[in-house]
């Protein structure tokens, strides 16, 4: 594997920001990070590796071979596994679900099929994913433990089974938008019961736009993000909260405390979740940031990271990337699934296959 530490001196004015960096293909879409570790794969779609990385030090836990594959949707590591979407190769449009020992790489399960390029959720021991594209399921209801399949749900037949990739999920609903293909004007935001089987409520989305990313969900309220702005609706009632109209499209929102965050390609919001006010707005180049405590954190594909003040947007430092190998693209979007935090830390994967590790408090 590529050692940590590989790009001494790629970065410009902080190199003592980076603490460690892995250039050896490292796969930018499809990772995770918790509990210490970061869990990334490397390779192409005919054989790969997934490994466990020491988030502090960047040095290999534990990794284990796959073929015919290449990582794909969203990671994420809950109650001791790790879950992990692996596109199969020569297919182009199925993927395996895998659940595996966090601690050890050991595979507990990895028969569902899903949809190529999807996004599961998680919640209280159940995952919720879409089906394989060739079948007729739109939701799969999976136990996570076991890798049983609970329940499978067909939507209707004018309803788009992207459904499954848009949801929230909480002890009490299931919250997402619903496409209509024949009929856009149609299109509804709702919340089911986590069976499928029941609709609490549902609202006319016309007002919201027609592209609506995944909502976020707190105790009460559900937000969501689109082309024509950022909205929040009561979760049990679906009635409206407030809405902050602005065009662009978005990514998807990021919740912490009384802070909701989203970035539209060239610029960064922030809100007060309680009242729709937005705090502050810049213009910076941004994928998916990330929130800390006192800062909101952007990877741009210019090659830039970024810490803004999380109570002014004021700039608090800002460290590049001189990299200048060839990657995918037209070398604009350096940083396509934007960083993560842990532990105050900050981690990102760039196009070019290298996972980086920041410490944000050196150049603070």
């Amino acid at each position: 594997m590529g050692g940590a530490g590989g790009l001494a001196g790629c970065l410009g004015d902080e190199p003592d920001a980076l603490l460690w960096s892995i250039d050896d293909d490292v796969r930018d879409a499809g990772w995770a990070l918790a509990d210490g570790t970061m869990y990334v794969s490397t390779g192409d779609a005919s054989d790969g590796d997934i490994r466990a990385i020491d988030a502090e030090t960047g040095a290999e836990e534990w990794s284990f071979s796959y073929e015919n594959g290449m990582s794909h949707g969203r990671w994420f590591v809950r109650d001791g596994l790790l879950f992990a979407v692996l596109t199969i190769a020569g297919t182009g449009h199925d993927s395996h679900l895998l659940a595996i020992d966090a601690d050890g790489g050991h595979v507990e399960w990895s028969d569902i099929r899903l949809r190529s390029l999807s996004y599961p959720v998680y919640d209280d021991g159940t995952v919720f994913a879409p089906g394989g594209e060739r079948d007729d399921v739109d939701v799969q209801v999976i136990d996570a433990e076991t890798g049983d399949v609970h329940a499978s749900v067909e939507l209707s037949d004018d309803i788009s089974n992207a459904f499954a990739d848009n949801i929230a999920v909480t002890e009490d609903a299931v919250y997402g938008f619903v496409r209509q293909i024949d009929d856009p004007a149609g299109q509804k935001v709702h919340a089911k019961s986590r069976s499928f089987r029941s609709t609490y409520w549902e609202v006319d989305a016309e007002p919201y736009g027609t592209n609506l990313e995944r909502p976020v969900v707190d105790d009460d309220t559900v937000y969501f993000a689109s082309e024509v702005g950022v909205f929040a609706l009561d979760a049990e009632t679906g009635s409206e909260r407030w809405l902050f109209q602005q065009r662009g499209r978005p990514s998807m929102p990021v919740l912490s405390g009384e802070t909701l965050c989203v970035s539209r390609g060239d610029s960064i919001q922030v809100f007060d979740t309680e009242t729709g006010t937005q705090r502050w707005s810049t213009d910076v180049e941004s994928n998916r940031p990330a929130v800390g405590e006192h800062a909101v954190y952007t990877v741009g594909g210019d090659g830039n990271v970024v810490a803004l003040d999380i109570e002014t947007g004021e700039e608090r430092w800002r460290t590049t990337i001189n990299d200048d190998r060839p990657i995918i693209g037209d070398g604009e979007d350096r940083f396509r699934h934007g960083c993560r935090i842990w532990n105050g830390k900050l981690y990102a994967i760039s196009m070019d296959g290298t996972a980086y590790a920041f410490d944000p408090e050196v150049t603070a």
